[in-house]
Order: structure tokens, then sequence, then C-alpha cells
């Protein structure tokens, strides 16, 4: 997020809201390109905090279950 090129992404990233999924390999974290979000969809700052007004869902984020976007129609 923090070299994203979508508007909305990198201001969620620069005012502090959301952060970038990240995962642990056995090098150094590596960085998915994903919005961070929590279980049902809350976008999750930096720190781990959800956000109570914020979702996000589809295949930008970490969250699964959105199945509907997978489906036609």
């Amino acid at each position: 997020m923090e070299r994203s090129a979508n508007p909305a992404l990198a201001d969620l990233h620069d005012a502090g809201w959301g952060t970038e999924q990240r995962l642990l390999t056995s090098a150094d974290p590596h960085s998915t390109g994903k919005l961070l979000v929590s279980g049902n969809q809350r976008v999750l700052s930096p720190v781990g905090t959800a956000q109570s007004t914020l979702f996000a869902v589809g295949p930008w984020t970490s969250g699964w279950g959105a199945g509907a976007f997978a489906r036609p129609n």
C-alpha cells in the first residue's frame, strides 16, 4: 500500500487508518499489496486496531469469504 498508485489505498496508508498485509517468510516479511482487514471486514490500523466505521471487501483485501466476487451474475 505504501507504494500503491491507487489514491484511496495510498491515503489510507498515509493517514494511518490502514496498513498492508505482510507475511513472514524465512528471509524477511513479504508485502502482499493487500489491505489488511479483520475477520468482520473492518480495516485494521498499522497497530492492529480495527476501525469502527471503516470496512473493506474485495480481492484487494486480506479478507476471505467474499465469494460473491468470484462468481458471475
